[in-house]
């Protein structure tokens, strides 16, 4: 092939026949090219294969499966005893799930706080998080009779309580129940969602929106020695001199004082 070296006149290009790109006078000319040319091609390369690679490994870095959900109406069968600074009250549980949360990332992360919405009319609503303090003072009322409650034992089994206490290694998941009590606008009745999804923020402020298929809530504890939960004992409990105040409009009062 011909060398495609220059000669010393502008536009002249070498005659000579050569095996390479060039003949050896114009070694050094191939040389100085190959130097100009590499770090623009170095640096479109990196340019590319950056782009292709962010877009490829972008993912949550946690997951979340709900795998049992209870909801029930407000004033429901499901009930929390809780201490305050005006005396003991009860509130009732809207909505329970038990969720498995795994950290996808290659890091270890810790879960900072989260939240519920239900999506009811194309609008998405918070449904306010009910926080366990005692898990011995959550009780079924039998036939819905708040003079004949069953105490419930969700030691161990609060995600809540979990997540205090942990942080997650790559690929670890836990689970737990999480409670949830209704705002004032749900209380008529039951509400009937049109999805569920959840709000997770780490400690690396990573905000994870997930939604979740709402195919495996039942508005009944169909089976309460699921494997998920357990009575505690088989005495019966009066709730009836208690008075009924959810957490949420106690808060409100409190929050209204200031």
């Amino acid at each position: 092939m011909r060398c495609l070296g220059r000669n010393k006149i502008i536009g002249s290009r070498c005659d000579r026949v050569t095996k390479f790109l060039v003949c050896k006078k114009h070694i050094p000319q191939l040389l100085i090219l190959i130097l100009i040319t590499i770090p623009g091609v170095v640096a479109a390369y990196l340019a590319i294969f950056g782009a292709f690679n962010n877009a490829s490994v972008k993912y949550d870095p946690l997951l979340i499966h709900q795998s049992a959900a209870i909801k029930s109406n407000y004033k429901g069968p499901i009930l929390y005893k809780y201490k305050s600074g005006i005396g003991e009250r009860i509130t009732s549980v809207g909505y329970m799930a038990y969720l498995e949360i795994i950290n996808t990332s290659d890091i270890n992360t810790r879960i900072n706080s989260y939240a519920m919405e239900f999506k009811i009319a194309d609008a998405w609503i918070m449904i306010p998080h009910l926080s366990i303090s005692d898990p011995l003072n959550v009780f079924w009322a039998n036939n819905s009779n708040i003079k004949d409650c069953s105490r419930l034992d969700f030691r161990d089994k609060l995600l809540e309580d979990k997540l205090r206490n942990i942080e997650l290694s790559p690929n670890q998941s836990i689970h737990g129940w999480v409670f949830f009590e209704w705002p004032k606008t749900l209380r008529e009745a039951v509400p009937h969602e049109e999805g569920i999804r959840y709000t997770f923020e780490n400690n690396r402020e990573d905000i994870v929106i997930q939604e979740i298929s709402t195919e495996k809530t039942t508005n009944l504890a169909a089976s309460l020695d699921g494997g998920y939960w357990d009575f505690y004992d088989n005495n019966r409990v009066d709730l009836s001199k208690y008075k009924y105040l959810p957490v949420i409009d106690l808060l409100e009062y409190y929050e209204n004082k200031k």
